[in-house]
């Protein structure tokens, strides 16, 4: 390969002119006030200087490659803007044939889920199926009446129970609240209370009288002198009213009631402790 030529008269007027930048930079550091100071233009002058010096040194670097590298990456930027923008419409029109294409499948074919519930609703309900889980839960007077209570809850809410499935949860869902009911009622109720409910049921249905409720609870006031020290009559009766356990008649004869019933049944039925403090 052929070497370049050595061009001094162009290598001369570089060499002054990077002398002359060289004075520029020197006074203006050294004895302009602020002294010292490094300004924009200061700056420029040495990057100017940088410049000159390297496109010296090295055939390939020069202020033009500088210019053209920066014109080059414009159009590199340029060109990644309008493939992008293609790539975006190329996506759309993916998006809107793949949109079309399951509105057609829909249209042919229908909604799957929509026809497996209709599949479900054709299905023959067994009435044995059904009675199997509803006696599974049992049945009482009490429970009887919870369900009344959420179905009415249901029909003020505006919200349908008409089918067989309706029955079977709603009967599961009275007896889990009777069951947690009857569960919290054990976990504070006294042993002697558990007695008297046993007697109110042996008294059935004619029930007991205030002075044999009264002779009872004197009973067990007598047997545990330190727990009901200040105690009367109606403080040891009112955790039984207030959950049912028990009710008044008009003729002030006390009397078991069906939730109390539900609740000794309970007992016997889970193996319960029937040993209660007091």
């Amino acid at each position: 390969m052929k070497e370049k030529e050595t061009n001094y008269f162009v290598r001369t007027l570089i060499v002054l002119l990077c002398i002359g930048i060289s004075f520029l930079i020197a006074y203006k550091f050294f004895y302009t006030c602020p002294k010292g100071e490094i300004t924009g233009g200061l700056i420029t002058l040495i990057i100017f200087l940088l410049v000159l010096v390297l496109a010296e040194s090295f055939d390939n670097f020069s202020v033009g490659k500088l210019l053209s590298i920066k014109r080059e990456i414009a159009e590199k930027v340029e060109e990644n803007t309008k493939l992008e923008r293609k790539n975006e419409e190329l996506l759309k029109q993916i998006f809107n044939i793949s949109t079309s294409q399951k509105q057609s499948t829909t249209s042919v074919f229908g909604d799957y889920y929509s026809d497996k519930k209709k599949g479900n609703q054709n299905k023959e309900i067994d009435a044995n199926v059904v009675q199997e889980l509803l006696d599974a839960i049992g049945n009482s007077i009490v429970i009887t009446e919870m369900e009344n209570n959420i179905k009415s809850d249901l029909e003020a809410r505006n919200l349908p129970f008409d089918t067989p499935t309706d029955t079977i949860l709603i009967r599961h869902l009275a007896g889990t609240q009777l069951a947690l009911n009857l569960e919290t009622i054990h976990n504070s109720i006294f042993g002697s209370q558990i007695i008297l409910l046993k007697e109110l049921n042996r008294y059935a249905p004619q029930g007991m009288s205030e002075k044999e409720i009264s002779d009872y609870i004197s009973k067990v006031y007598l047997q545990f002198p330190n727990t009901f020290n200040d105690w009367n009559e109606d403080k040891y009766l009112n955790y039984l009213y207030s959950t049912s356990l028990i009710t008044q008649k008009e003729d002030k004869s006390i009397h078991i009631t069906n939730k109390g019933l539900d609740y000794l049944s309970w007992i016997v039925r889970y193996g319960k402790r029937e040993d209660n403090p007091f």
